[in-house]
């Protein structure tokens, strides 16, 4: 018996990898954008860090999932995606907040990420039933969505003279693309075919 892999247009190339991983970053990287605009601009009614981040998540959640439709392949629907999107981001969100108030710092900031970040890519995992060193990916993922997060952090602690709303958004943007990137690396990856077995 043998698993029959998806046509030869399926199977990810070099090339496919880098663009997926471009495209994730920065269809992300805008989604994350308008999240981080809550922020910027939204101090009005967004009243206390709860409902900031709750806010802020909500756009995540309503569009992280549509921002990796571009990338998918025929293993998943798109609608089946954005759901799968909107539980695992769920947690991921949970998760980042419980270390960031249980916390504080940057030590909440690192468990919070690297747990959220492992729910992530451990849902992932079940839902495209992925046998592989998913582990490996959930670091490579931390790792880009650390290096655009405190990327980012570093430019709003230092910028002198901006207007205030930009070193946030510029956190965003770097946030997400980091995020989105990582992302679409392990999507491009948990999505290619089983490899045929005799029997």
């Amino acid at each position: 018996m043998s698993l029959t892999p998806s046509s030869d247009s399926d199977l990810p190339t070099h090339s496919s990898v880098f663009r997926d991983i471009l495209s994730a970053a920065l269809a992300f990287a805008l989604v994350s954008v308008l999240s981080f605009s809550i922020w910027a601009f939204g101090s009005s009614f967004a009243k206390g860090p709860a409902i900031l981040y709750s806010l802020c998540a909500l756009v995540f959640l309503a569009g992280g999932g549509l921002s990796m439709i571009p990338i998918l392949r025929k293993r998943m629907s798109a609608p089946k995606y954005a759901g799968l999107f909107l539980v695992s981001f769920l947690a991921y969100a949970i998760l980042w907040c419980a270390g960031w108030f249980g916390l504080r710092g940057k030590a909440g900031e690192i468990f919070g990420s690297m747990a959220g970040i492992l729910a992530l890519c451990w849902i992932h995992r079940i839902a495209f039933r992925y046998s592989g060193p998913w582990l490996l990916w959930a670091g490579f993922l931390f790792l880009t969505h650390s290096a655009g997060y405190f990327l980012g952090d570093w430019i709003f602690q230092t910028a002198k003279g901006w207007p205030p709303y930009l070193p946030k958004l510029v956190w965003g943007f770097l946030y997400g693309a980091g995020f989105g990137a990582g992302l679409g690396w392990l999507l491009n990856e948990f999505q290619r075919p089983a490899s045929p077995t005799k029997g």
